[in-house]
């Protein structure tokens, strides 16, 4: 719904930027605590972007797995998305930045409220097409995470885009190539694509659950995904910003390159991890099939607080 008459104050704290909106800490009615996350609007593609993002979250709201947004801002300059204020933020920002450990077992309970979650998108016929550790936010209780960022999301019936029109849009909403890598429909975050998606295949579930895949691994083992592969800052970046100097990733990934497994984790989650990620994706399970395989391995409820965090040599 529309809340821009609802009394919306942005704080000049800033949660976090990406490449296409930026959060900051508000209010909504003056009391009620809020992230604002207001979209970078740079011409009528990134317009007709946000337009598709609200009708997505709208398709799919509510659900207790998807980051659901409590209301629209509208307003040109200020256009954005009003969600509840997450006080752990995303798992990205845990695992990497704050050395936070989940453990096995929590890390396996986020894992399947994820699958969960795409298992509804996928019930709707949208695709997420940037499944990844920074797109999941947790709750201040440790509780759940939820999906979040549908910027690139879109539903499977209305993709009937030509290739022209796809890169064309790509490159439009970047503002013309930025020296990385441009490929048609080649959108997403490179260590969470599928080897399909990079030889430029459309998006599709099986290419979303390939990146839960690699999510899961992720989790596990607390290891940003080919961390051990890349020759500058590990960090995941969109892959429109990306120097050619991860090309050969792309190559090797498409060739059957994944992430280590970790041998602490039990065999039966390193194993459905691996048939995830296979090459096929025919051969991938569903979302909901892995949702019903974790939980009759006896993955279920809620979250909790996490076993701790690792420390840097220069905190010691």
């Amino acid at each position: 719904r529309d809340v821009s008459g609802d009394g919306i104050e942005v704080d000049a704290e800033e949660l976090g930027e990406g490449t296409e909106s930026t959060v900051f800490r508000g209010t909504l009615g003056g009391a009620h605590l809020v992230a604002v996350k207001r979209v970078k609007i740079c011409g009528y593609d990134c317009l007709q972007r946000f337009k598709r993002e609200c009708e997505i979250l709208a398709k799919l709201s509510p659900h207790p797995g998807i980051a659901c947004p409590l209301g629209f801002d509208p307003t040109p300059g200020k256009r954005a998305f009003i969600l509840p204020l997450m006080d752990n933020g995303d798992l990205g920002t845990l695992l990497h930045d704050k050395g936070v450990v989940l453990g096995e077992d929590l890390a396996l309970v986020f894992a399947l409220q994820a699958a969960d979650a795409l298992a509804h998108v996928h019930g709707m016929d949208v695709i997420h097409k940037d499944v990844k550790s920074s797109n999941l936010l947790v709750t201040g209780d440790w509780k759940r995470c939820l999906l979040s960022d549908f910027g690139l999301a879109e539903c499977v019936q209305k993709d009937e885009r030509t290739d022209a029109q796809t890169r064309a849009d790509i490159i439009r909403a970047n503002r013309g190539p930025t020296g990385g890598i441009q490929r048609v429909r080649i959108v997403g975050t490179l260590v969470s694509l599928a080897p399909e998606v990079l030889s430029n295949q459309p998006h599709s579930s099986a290419s979303d659950v390939y990146s839960w895949a690699i999510l899961c691994n992720e989790l596990l083992s607390c290891t940003v995904p080919y961390s051990d592969s890349l020759m500058d800052n590990p960090k995941p970046h969109t892959i429109l910003d990306q120097s050619f100097n991860q090309a050969e990733l792309m190559q090797a990934i498409a060739k059957g390159l994944r992430p280590a497994t970790s041998p602490d984790t039990c065999a039966w989650a390193n194993t459905l991890i691996t048939t995830t990620w296979c090459g096929e994706p025919s051969q991938r399970p569903t979302a909901a099939t892995i949702a019903d395989n974790m939980r009759s391995k006896g993955v279920s409820g809620e979250g909790f607080a996490p076993k701790g965090r690792r420390y840097r040599a220069d905190e010691a």
